[in-house]
């Protein structure tokens, strides 16, 4: 016990104590040992230094702040800079700073400055699910959803619930599936605003023009008309359905679609289920008008818009540390 008092009442011990609190994000319970400690050593230079430092971060960042809300991104940047240099050892503090400069670039339209800022920024502090879930975000606008997704996935580790973590993962998971799916639209040559009528002209003359039939002298252009043409073939099916172009917008895939892990149970394989040499014969014989009913079924309805996935920032704003 006596051993233990001796601990306790020791200033150097409660200064350094107090130091490894601040240190690692605790700075409320470390200030409280450095006014213990100077209780018992008022003179104890070590400790009075920690305090200035402290209340010399705390003022500049909070003034830094107040400039970038104003905003005056040039001046807070200069601020949050010294604030950097006030204690190169105080981890958790200065990736505070580096995450908040990190704002500042993606505000200016710096992104490459402020990934290398976020990077610096989770070196100081590896578990900062904040600063990984802003990287994240910045991996999504620029297309890197890998890259997003291990970020969402780290975040997750330390903050299951914050940050609205949970929701941009799954959409970054859902916009990683959806770019390696086929573009139909690009199939086609359409837009994604493209009603029935224009999807079905497209079609008719790809379709035409990749037939396997008007494409089998050389093997090698027979391989790739073959390719083509179901390819135009799987487009159409799915763009003239409402339910599976839907379902095609969200992000789902041909796969999921058509075996009903996208929430419905569709057959047919995706072709519409016509032979090619029938489908010749109707060209040949003009037998293909209205399109919207025997080669993928449920015309879509005149107005309807092509659906996009959830957005990944939905519901949440980064503010500064």
């Amino acid at each position: 016990m006596k051993h233990q008092d001796n601990i306790s009442n020791n200033p150097r011990i409660l200064c350094w104590r107090g130091k490894v609190l601040v240190y690692t994000g605790n700075e409320a319970l470390g200030k409280k040992h450095f006014v213990q400690a100077l209780n018992f050593d008022p003179d104890l230079k070590e400790c009075q230094k920690m305090v200035k430092q402290i209340k010399a971060s705390a003022n500049l960042k909070e003034e830094a702040t107040a400039l970038f809300k104003i905003p005056k991104y040039t001046e807070a940047m200069e601020l949050f800079t010294k604030c950097l240099e006030i204690d190169p050892l105080n981890a958790n503090y200065n990736s505070i700073i580096l995450f908040n400069m990190s704002v500042i670039f993606d505000k200016q339209g710096k992104q490459q400055d402020a990934l290398r800022t976020l990077n610096k920024c989770l070196k100081f502090n590896p578990k900062y699910a904040k600063a990984f879930v802003k990287r994240g975000d910045m991996h999504v606008a620029t297309e890197q959803f890998q890259e997003a997704i291990r970020d969402f996935s780290e975040a997750s580790e330390h903050d299951p619930t914050g940050f609205n973590v949970q929701h941009k993962l799954k959409d970054a998971q859902a916009k990683a599936k959806k770019a390696k799916r086929k573009d139909y639209y690009k199939i086609l040559g359409v837009s994604s605003k493209a009603q029935d009528p224009e999807i079905n002209k497209a079609y008719k003359k790809l379709a035409l023009k990749w037939h396997p039939d008007k494409n089998s002298t050389d093997e090698e252009q027979a391989a790739l008309a073959k390719k083509k043409f179901q390819e135009i073939q799987e487009a159409k099916a799915v763009l003239t359905d409402r339910e599976k172009r839907d379902l095609y917008d969200q992000g789902h895939d041909l796969d999921d679609i058509n075996s009903g892990k996208a929430g419905h149970g569709f057959g047919g394989g995706g072709m519409g289920g016509m032979d090619p040499n029938d489908l010749m014969n109707m060209f040949m014989g003009g037998g293909f008008g209205g399109m919207g009913g025997g080669m993928g079924g449920g015309g879509r309805p005149g107005g309807f818009p092509g659906g996009g996935g959830g957005g990944g920032n939905q519901g949440f704003t980064f503010r500064f540390g």
